[in-house]
């Protein structure tokens, strides 16, 4: 199977480039790029370059389009390489909304071709190691769960210079925490299956503290069901070294941070367990299900009716994005 990458940025130097050498059956082929620069870069690897999307996807040595450009590309570039009738793994977020994601999904189903999403953070040691603690009963019944990740910076700085790389602090690209981390955050809650929603509430900000347009600050407030409260808070003005996960049961609590966690179950002495280090390969599993399902032996395991719901919890915290000082609170 053959794949030409849309946007050649630095997603695809650290991530999928050695995750496309090491699966077996793929083959890196072509790249499009609006960069000179890039397309350069790409050539020097001995690569078929585009700078024309139309000749790119009419390439028929291509099968599979890898969508790596900025967010607000992503729905334009998707529905015409479907209409190409090539199979898509899309970088997250699958689109700047849940309605563009649907008329993916709608395009898909037309042309028979089969869609995923790199949606790479359910691998990560930490997110499996609370997956483990849940299933464990450990702790007891889960009542608390928050989810946070801070960081000093949106980002700038690992775009790529001869593009545009201010274009993750932009709005009108698909800039900001919300659609960079919230998307990671909320696929991983909802991959826990906590249980049935009844309540949800959230915001975005945009701080002020010039650094774009884009919202750099979000929270969320999830109540289910059966009592469990969930929260999300994403920060990228902060380097404080906040654990990514609290977990509070009936019978203790976990605190975990990237690389190690602090398991408190009362009546004993409380545990530091180390945490393994994240492989570069945890997310090979999206490509290689993403191939066997369009070979017919198998399903993508990120699938897009995933995602759509994903940017259904986005769409709503966008809802409420408000300038700092200004207050806004909406209701599910």
């Amino acid at each position: 199977m053959r794949i030409g990458i849309a946007g050649y940025g630095r997603i695809v130097e650290l991530m999928h480039n050695s995750l496309i050498r090491k699966v077996e059956g793929l083959e890196l082929t072509a790249i499009y790029d609006v960069t000179e620069e890039r397309r350069k870069h790409a050539e020097a690897r001995g690569l078929q370059t585009y700078s024309n999307l139309d000749l790119f996807l009419s390439d028929a040595l291509i099968d599979v389009v890898l969508i790596a450009a900025p967010t607000q590309y992503h729905y334009s570039i998707a529905l015409k390489a479907l209409q190409y009738g090539k199979h898509l793994i899309i970088e997250k977020p699958v689109a700047m909304n849940a309605q563009e994601a649907i008329e993916i999904q709608k395009k898909a189903i037309e042309m028979n071709r089969v869609v995923t999403l790199f949606h790479n953070r359910r691998f990560d040691p930490d997110f499996q190691f609370v997956q483990s603690i849940l299933k464990s009963s450990e702790i007891g019944k889960v009542l608390f769960l928050e989810r946070s990740h801070h960081m000093d910076g949106a980002g700038v700085e690992f775009g790529i210079q001869s593009y545009n790389p201010k274009w993750r602090i932009m709005d009108i690209k698909g800039g900001g925490v919300l659609l960079d981390w919230g998307v990671h955050l909320i696929d991983q809650l909802q991959q826990l299956n906590l249980g049935s929603v009844v309540s949800f509430t959230g915001s975005s900000y945009k701080m002020g503290w010039h650094q774009g347009d884009a919202d750099d600050y979000v929270n969320s407030t999830i109540a289910f069901e059966n009592g469990l409260l969930a929260t999300i808070e994403i920060h990228s003005l902060s380097n404080v070294d906040k654990p990514s996960w609290t977990i509070v049961g009936e019978r203790g609590s976990v605190v975990v941070y990237k690389d190690k966690a602090f398991v408190n179950v009362r009546g004993a002495t409380s545990e530091m367990r180390e945490i393994p280090r994240l492989s570069r390969f945890a997310s090979e599993v999206i490509y290689t299900s993403f191939l066997l399902e369009i070979e017919g032996k198998g399903k993508c395991i990120v699938t897009l009716d995933e995602a759509i719901k994903t940017m259904h919890w986005i769409d709503q915290i966008r809802k409420n994005e408000v300038l700092m000082g200004e207050v806004s609170k909406w209701r599910v």
